[in-house]
């Protein structure tokens, strides 16, 4: 458990427990990286979606071959992974 004056962050079965003293917001790393893991989490679930909706309205509706859609969710996907890594990223290494 490491506690920092007014907040207090400890690993609960297997996730982790905040805990607030007086009227500081929660800031743990833990907690920051575990919310960042789940953003990437979301944004690699919805391309997949957006990208198998594309090609299968392509196919069926227009009858066009929009695969190529595809690779461009995925360099979007990609770029958003990396600005959500960068952003919680940052506090890691500055001392």
């Amino acid at each position: 458990m490491s506690r920092d004056g007014h907040f207090c962050c400890y690993q609960h079965r297997g996730g982790y427990l905040a805990q607030t003293f007086g009227d500081r917001k929660p800031v743990c790393g833990a907690l920051e990286a575990d919310a960042a893991h789940l953003y990437t989490d979301v944004y690699t679930s919805v391309g997949v979606f957006l990208g198998l909706l594309c090609i299968t309205i392509g196919r069926r509706f227009l009858e066009v071959d929009l695969t190529w859609v595809d690779p461009v969710i995925a360099i979007a996907v990609a770029i958003l992974i990396l600005v959500t890594a960068s952003s919680w990223g940052n506090p890691s290494w500055v001392v």
